[in-house]
This record gives structure tokens, C-alpha cells and sequence, in this order.
């Protein structure tokens, strides 16, 4: 059942990337945040318990920084829900106007139909299918996208319309309101599944010599390869969440924990930083343990 078709699966993700926005990121910072699954704070709501987080620390983090965001797909959960209750749940505002200024909206499986329900809190985003990261030169070096465009099973198309997103809407909302919050989706909660995708990344970007910024499998790492390199942006709908950072120091993986401590992976050691507020001035900063 399980199986990545790689010579078919490199064919479609090299059209893709032909077609997607291209952009030179120089010496620009930027944070890659995915799967947040911004829900309605119902019982499948697995957002809500990180928006402290995400609001009062992350982003605040980030803006001091002046970090540029690029939302990498399925911020807004439209499987089991509508845009209109997203924004109905008050305490998704305090997350919604700081996430939503961002650079680049890169659509996912959850959220590839958005465009219907776009208001004035959408009216400056760059929506797009991935992005096409270039040099000087505009040479290809790297790509950016959801990463459900290799997965048979999720990306758009009549089996995700008619059989799996009318599921999670009418069947699976409910077991989640009957027994609570489930940790994982798939692909993430079937971790072969999500790991052959992974390995697909890995394998394209180390045959054609190229950078990735992925996300869908909620699976957040980062890998130094041969010929190229691969990051994954996790999720959020776990205790804490994961972002991708991009600057002049290179790219890193950073894990954010529900007390604020950022654990910091660039492929070769892991560092840790504490978090703690101050009496005055800004409220949080980073301090090194």
C-alpha cells in the first residue's frame, strides 16, 4: 500500500518547482512555521493549548529580531472546519494578526481553499503553492513547499475531496470530541508513511543538488547531506511547536517548548536557551543556560 513512486514523484516535484515563485532571500532572516491546524477551540481544536505560546513568546521572539515569516501550509485547519469559526474563537485573535503579517503563505492539504474565504485579515498575504529559492544569478538553489505534492493520498485532487476530507469532517471531529485531542495526523501519526516522504526529500535534493524547506509529516529535523540539505518545519499541535530559521548563519531547527525554552539543532549539536521575562522594557528575551 505504502511506497513512494520516486521516478514519478521526482518528474511531478520538478515541474512544481518550475512553477513556483521564485525568490532570492540574500542575507534576509527568515522563520518557516507550518501546521499550526488553526481550529475553531472545539475538542479536535489541537491548536488551542499552544496559542500563550505561539502569541506571547514566539512571535514576540521573532518580531524583535525582525524575522520575515513564511508560513509553510495548513495554518488553518479547513478539513473539520469553516474560516468563518476560525475567527469566531476569540483567543485565536491573539495569534491570528501577528501570524497572518507575514511574507509568504505557502498552502498545504488543510488549507489549499482558503481563497474563498479571504477578508481584510488576508488582504496583503502572498498566498502560493511553494517557493522557488534562487541565487545572484536566479539559479535554482533550493525550494520551499508543504510537502503533500508527493503524497498520493493527501495532496488535492478526488480522494482527498470526496473521501478522506469528508472523514475528517463527519467522522473523525467527532472521535476527537468523544475521546479528546489526538496527538497526531497522518501522515505524521504513521510514522513509515512520513518517513518514506522524508526519505523521497532527501533523495531529490542530494540527486539535484538543492536545499529544502518542507513540512506535512509534523516530523521537524534537520539533515546535512551529500549533495544538498533537508529541513522540516514539525508542527504545532503538540505540547510546544517547531520553526525553521534561515540567516546569514545558515539554516537551523528550533524547538519550542511549552516554558519557552528554545532547543536549538543545526545538524550537528543541539543547543538550549532558557526564556525569562524582565521588569521592564521587552518582555522576553533569550538567555543562555
Amino acid at each position: 500500500m505504502y511506497g513512494v513512486n520516486y521516478r514519478r514523484e521526482e518528474k511531478r516535484l520538478l515541474k512544481a518547482i518550475a512553477s513556483f515563485l521564485p525568490v532570492w532571500l540574500g542575507n534576509r532572516k527568515v522563520v518557516f512555521i507550518s501546521d499550526g491546524h488553526i481550529n475553531n477551540g472545539g475538542g479536535e481544536d489541537n491548536f488551542k493549548h499552544n496559542i500563550p505560546l505561539l502569541a506571547d513568546i514566539v512571535l514576540p521572539w521573532y518580531a524583535m529580531r525582525e524575522y520575515l515569516i513564511v508560513l509553510v501550509g495548513d495554518i488553518a485547519e479547513l478539513w473539520e472546519t469553516i474560516w468563518q469559526k476560525i475567527i469566531a474563537y476569540a483567543p485565536n485573535m491573539r495569534v491570528i494578526p501577528s501570524l497572518f503579517h507575514c511574507w509568504f503563505w505557502l498552502k498545504g492539504n488543510h488549507d489549499w481553499d482558503i481563497s474563498p474565504f479571504l477578508d481584510d485579515r488576508l488582504k496583503d498575504v502572498v498566498f502560493a503553492r511553494g517557493l522557488r529559492i534562487v541565487d545572484e544569478k536566479r539559479n535554482t538553489v533550493g525550494f520551499a513547499c508543504h510537502g503533500d505534492l508527493i503524497d498520493r493520498f493527501n495532496r488535492p485532487g478526488w480522494f482527498q475531496k470526496y473521501i478522506i476530507r469528508p472523514f475528517i469532517r463527519y467522522i473523525w471531529v467527532w472521535i476527537e470530541r468523544l475521546f479528546g485531542r489526538v496527538k497526531e495526523r497522518s501522515p505524521a501519526k504513521n510514522t513509515k508513511w512520513g518517513e518514506e516522504l522524508d526519505t523521497f526529500i532527501d533523495w531529490f535534493c542530494n540527486k539535484h543538488g538543492l536545499f529544502a524547506i518542507t513540512a506535512h509529516t509534523h516530523n521537524p529535523f534537520i539533515r546535512i547531506l551529500k549533495n544538498g540539505l533537508h529541513a522540516n518545519c514539525g508542527s504545532w499541535v503538540n505540547d510546544g511547536g517547531q520553526t525553521v530559521e534561515y540567516g546569514s548563519n545558515g539554516m537551523r531547527v528550533v524547538k519550542w517548548k511549552p516554558d519557552g525554552t528554545r532547543e536549538v539543532f543545526d545538524g550537528r549539536k543541539v543547543r538550549v536557551y532558557g526564556v525569562h521575562k524582565k521588569k521592564s522594557g521587552r518582555k522576553y528575551r533569550p538567555r543562555r543556560k
